[in-house]
């Protein structure tokens, strides 16, 4: 019996598959390129977002919860599916080892300072492994109590640090181009394409044709929760020092304090990034899986598949990211474009397929009854 997930179910899996490496990594990149306008940057990408929940919604109205690349098999071809899902199979498999590592940057520079690389690698692909065999209905509770358990952390980071907010570097307001705006948006949007998920979960919604409200609910909770982290880290450090932290949300939650009473709450942050991380990276294998099945044609579901792809992200993982410099790099360069090819451009194309797939059913009717 193939497991199926509920409406807030599937949009907080959506959230805590984009929020863990995004409040870590993209302050840092919007500042660089949009310094103190940098919170317009998220607005901008929004948008882009809204336009994909809309495209992917009634794509998957029209395929009725088909898994997606058997249904662009349905109005392309065969062969056409098979070449669009190994474009997919391997932008998952390089975003997931993107995302593992990310994971063991901050572990190992900022928790376990001495503990070699490989081991933190094994002991994040082990739990990953086992979560992702138990299937995406125990992922997707335990990622609705993640994000309900956001009530907690939430008001005592906003409250802890209200002595070091500085409103005035929030000025001055429109000093960059459009160009800028364009570019320094281009980071966020990567994070944000990321609700098309959707497409590859709609097998197991219990209510596929309320997509559209799960992808709207997903885009919100993950601009909001963004939003939450950055601007009070840039009230407290200013553009100029954000750029040269790796982790600004992170430095910043050292400086949470109530009173005396209690003080380097950092922990907090720490041990529930933790938690959320491990979600995002065993859905992230969970999607990868699926692209390998529906690719390949493979309906059984054997732990040897998640093995062998789980040790060829691992290996890209530790050898292609090999400095914290060289994944920046392609997070702040690289990464736009195929991210807007798999989110954006393949669901276009294959959106088109379809529309012009039922103009020639159509049209076929109309001739047969004439």
């Amino acid at each position: 019996m193939k497991q199926k997930i509920g409406t807030l179910q599937a949009s907080f899996l959506i959230v805590n598959a984009i929020v863990p490496t995004a409040i870590v990594v993209l302050p840092s990149i919007i500042s660089t390129r949009l310094e103190q306008e940098g919170p317009f940057s998220i607005v901008i990408s929004a948008g882009l977002g809204i336009l994909i929940v809309l495209l992917v919604a009634d794509l998957i109205k029209k395929s009725n919860g088909t898994p997606y690349i058997e249904w662009i098999s349905k109005v392309s071809s065969p062969f056409v599916a098979t070449f669009m899902g190994a474009l997919i199979l391997g932008h998952f498999i390089e975003e997931t080892a993107i995302v593992l590592r990310q994971s063991i940057n901050f572990i190992s520079e900022n928790v376990l300072l001495k503990t070699p690389f490989a081991v933190i690698l094994l002991v994040m692909m082990i739990v990953s492994i086992y979560i992702t065999s138990q299937g995406i209905e125990v992922m997707a509770r335990v990622s609705s109590i993640l994000v309900l358990l956001y009530i907690l952390p939430i008001p005592i980071y906003m409250s802890g640090v209200a002595d070091f907010n500085q409103f005035s570097r929030l000025l001055p307001i429109f000093e960059h181009s459009p160009n800028d705006f364009i570019l320094g948006s281009l980071g966020p949007a990567n994070w944000v394409s990321e609700v098309s998920f959707l497409l590859y979960i709609a097998p197991y919604l219990k209510s596929p044709e309320r997509s559209r409200s799960i992808g709207f609910l997903s885009l919100s909770f993950t601009c909001i929760i963004i939003l939450i982290i950055y601007v009070p880290t840039l009230l407290a450090f200013g553009p100029e020092y954000i750029k040269v932290l790796n982790y600004p949300g992170y430095t910043y939650s050292r400086l949470v304090h109530l009173g005396h009473a209690f003080e380097n709450l950092n922990i907090l942050f720490v041990s529930y990034w933790l938690l959320v991380s491990y979600i995002k990276l065993s859905f992230f294998l969970f999607v990868t899986l699926e692209c390998f099945k529906q690719t390949l044609r493979i309906k059984e579901n054997q732990l040897f598949y998640l093995l062998a792809l789980a040790l060829i992200i691992s290996l890209e993982s530790y050898y292609t990211w090999d400095t914290p410099d060289h994944l920046y790099k392609n997070n702040l360069e690289n990464q736009f474009p195929g991210f807007m090819l798999v989110n954006f451009i393949f669901p276009l194309i294959i959106y088109a397929m379809s529309n012009i797939r039922q103009w020639k059913t159509r049209r076929k009717g109309f001739s047969s009854r004439e």
